[in-house]
């Protein structure tokens, strides 16, 4: 599948009248790292960028034991939340959104998730295939690369400045990326 077909299977997935799809709740998984984030570096604004349905605000209300404001909310696949953020936040947090994007868009993605960050992102990326599929037999988590591969891509992309925190989903613990490791 090409990106903009990805888009669209996404898109198709997210409004599925039977199944809750990218609902937004993965980062639940990782609720003690995010709260740490989030007190580490007390941001007044914040942007999910690939935020699914937002349910992890909408509904378990992870904004309010991380101590911030409600973030705002972005997702192209999702109709509510398709429209662009303009400007810059604070801290910016992706999670479970790259192995989702196609490879031949994964530095335009990850330098746009940076231009938005004026202070710090958190993300949390899976490197292991998904348990769904689309209808070609694509799978939901079509850049599936090595954690050394996101390591070395995110340490040549970042900003100098940014402070990131990168977990994945296969192994305890955080990378932290602060701007004297940068380069």
């Amino acid at each position: 599948m090409n990106p903009k077909e990805l888009l669209e299977g996404y898109k198709k997935a997210h409004t599925h009248p039977t199944m809750c799809l990218m609902s937004g709740t993965s980062i639940r998984r990782h609720t003690t790292e995010f709260v740490n984030f989030c007190k580490s570096y007390k941001p007044d604004t914040v942007l999910d960028y690939g935020c699914g349905k937002g349910y992890q605000y909408t509904q378990h209300n992870l904004h309010k034991l991380a101590g911030i404001k409600i973030p705002t909310l972005y997702d192209p696949a999702v109709k509510e939340f398709e429209q662009k953020p303009v400007g810059k936040f604070d801290s910016v947090v992706c999670t479970d959104v790259m192995e989702h994007i196609h490879q031949d868009e994964c530095d335009k993605i990850l330098k746009e998730i940076f231009d938005y960050a004026d202070h710090s992102v958190f993300f949390t990326i899976s490197c292991n295939p998904a348990k769904k599929y689309f209808a070609d037999g694509t799978n939901y988590h079509v850049n599936c690369k090595p954690e050394e591969w996101w390591f070395a891509t995110i340490k040549r992309l970042k900003p100098k400045h940014l402070k990131v925190w990168l977990i994945f989903s296969s192994w305890k613990g955080i990378i932290k990326y602060d701007k004297e490791e940068t380069r």
